[in-house]
């Protein structure tokens, strides 16, 4: 098993070993495969402790704070993510809002420098008021661009409809592209209210965010700048998504609520001379390297004055995670590409007991308590590729495990209700051989490490994971409540004990041996 960032200063954390695969639009509709997933640690004494929204926020200034979540190994091709929001008490994931109050979300604005805007910005711009009605005028304006970053929101017990669907501020061509399949991204990050997760990702990984525009309108006469400052809302005019087909110079620049404050009539050609420059600035769905976003949430913490996208600032750089080292102190554990087939070879080829289908398993395995009672490597055969169930049917949920071990199974589907270790200094690792799937069909905890590079992870139910996740690919379904994916800090093999996760035990006068 490979564990940890690469290098020997850094706080715990762990993935499963991944390898490349050739690109597609599949792939990078979803990810690319096999997809390993790490997140957010949980204490080395207590598999599943709950933290307080206090707990997590005063590390959220940290810089560093990704050395101490974990990281994502996603292939070695390049892997789109829509990130989503989460919803409700789930708190914000990859998310950029002030979290500074849990129950409270304001969005963080970013301003656009005046220099990455078109020429027709640089000055003030005579044009006429909403408010003809009453007299004709001109007034003076000035024009400025920001914009907020959100997140793709599911109906949530924030929104009674899809927010990104909302008010036609997306062109039906971002919406058809995207869509809310976002939502199986709940399974990056620890959702908890008030919760960025900042994470550390390898490979070419691009998120997407939806990028709402807003035009920023400042009349420069007193008593129409009054009649702006006295709105509640304040005006908003946001910059919707168009085609190129469908552009042209006399598109309304309005108000959302369309009020007539005694701001401009304005048509797109007044500000922009071609759609090209429209398209810079408008609203949609934009792609940008992770650690762009992640360097701007520190700005975001750093209450940063001025604060424009992306950051000038550069805490966590480019890493393609072509070279990982891990190493504790001068012994280097492991150095080169993570390789999810080679962890196969390796386990299957420590197999210490065979049996040949998944019953003479339990028989074999399960104590007078009901308890899987491993302490070894075991291949399971199964010929006829029937699903295996952990617990089995009819057993308690979860399935309490003394003693760790591996499971080898070579065939079938994995069906996972619940699994919870009796120690926190034990672990259990199953290995699904074949491109069958791995799936959740209880909301129970599961404390194990799945490695199943070939499978499709489905999902029956909203699920819990503590341990590693490298699967092959993940089944896109807009109605999936999504997940959470935690590591074990104490797998790291940067940590010192971390080695008895490792031992099997074989008999009661000697037993076991130590990767």
């Amino acid at each position: 098993m490979l564990t940890s960032p690469a290098s020997a200063t850094s706080a715990p954390a762990a993935i499963a070993p991944s390898a490349n695969a050739p690109a597609s639009d599949a792939a990078e509709r979803r990810m690319s495969r096999p997809t390993t997933i790490r997140s957010a640690p949980r204490s080395r004494t207590n598999a599943f402790p709950i933290l307080s929204a206090v707990d997590v926020l005063k590390d959220e200034k940290l810089a560093d704070i990704w050395q101490r979540r974990g990281w994502l190994w996603l292939g070695g091709r390049k892997v789109r993510l829509n990130l989503c929001s989460g919803a409700g008490d789930l708190g914000e994931i990859f998310h950029f809002y002030d979290v500074s109050n849990p129950n409270v979300f304001s969005p963080v604005k970013f301003s656009t420098p005046a220099a990455a805007l078109p020429a027709k910005f640089s000055g003030p711009v005579q044009l006429p008021w909403d408010k003809s009605s009453e007299s004709i005028r001109q007034v003076s304006y000035s024009f400025g661009h920001s914009f907020v970053l959100d997140g793709f929101h599911d109906r949530s017990s924030r929104k009674e409809t899809d927010a990104m669907y909302e008010g036609n501020v997306l062109s039906t061509g971002e919406k058809n592209h995207y869509s809310s399949k976002s939502s199986i991204l709940h399974l990056f990050g620890d959702a908890r209210k008030g919760y960025q997760s900042r994470t550390r990702l390898f490979g070419q990984v691009n998120a997407a965010f939806i990028r709402f525009a807003n035009l920023e309108v400042k009349p420069e006469d007193a008593d129409v700048a009054a009649l702006f400052a006295a709105a509640n809302p304040p005006p908003l005019y946001l910059l919707r998504s168009i085609s190129d087909e469908a552009y042209n110079n006399s598109v309304d620049i309005e108000e959302v609520g369309r009020r007539t404050l005694g701001g401009p009539l304005l048509k797109s050609g007044m500000l922009f001379k071609s759609y090209n420059e429209y398209a810079q600035l408008m609203s949609r769905v934009v792609e940008l390297p992770y650690r762009e976003s992640y360097n701007s949430m520190q700005d975001v913490y750093d209450a940063k004055v001025g604060r424009t996208f992306p950051s000038s600032a550069a805490n966590l750089p480019v890493d393609s995670g072509d070279k990982v080292t891990l190493q504790r102190d001068q012994h280097v554990f492991f150095k080169g590409v993570p390789s999810a087939d080679a962890v196969s070879q390796l386990l299957a080829g420590r197999v210490q007991i065979e049996v040949e289908t998944i019953n003479t398993f339990w028989e074999r395995f399960l104590n007078k308590q009901g308890e899987l009672e491993l302490n070894a490597v075991v291949r399971i055969r199964n010929p006829r590729g029937l699903d295996m169930q952990i617990p089995a049917a009819g057993r308690p949920q979860p399935m309490v495990v003394r003693g760790g071990g591996i499971i080898v199974l070579e065939s079938g589907n994995l069906v996972l209700r619940g699994i919870s270790c009796s120690s926190p200094d034990q672990a259990l690792t199953i290995l699904l051989r074949g491109n069958g799937s791995v799936s959740f069909a209880s909301t129970q905890p599961n404390h194990v490490n799945l490695i199943a590079p070939d499978a499709e992870l489905a999902y029956g139910s909203k699920f819990d994971l503590t341990g590693t996740l490298c699967v092959g690919s993940i089944y896109a379904d807009h109605r999936f409540q999504g997940g959470t994916v935690r590591f074990r800090a104490g797998q790291d093999p940067i940590v010192s004990g971390y080695d008895r996760f490792y031992k099997v035990f074989v008999d009661p006068k000697d037993s076991y041996w130590n990767e």
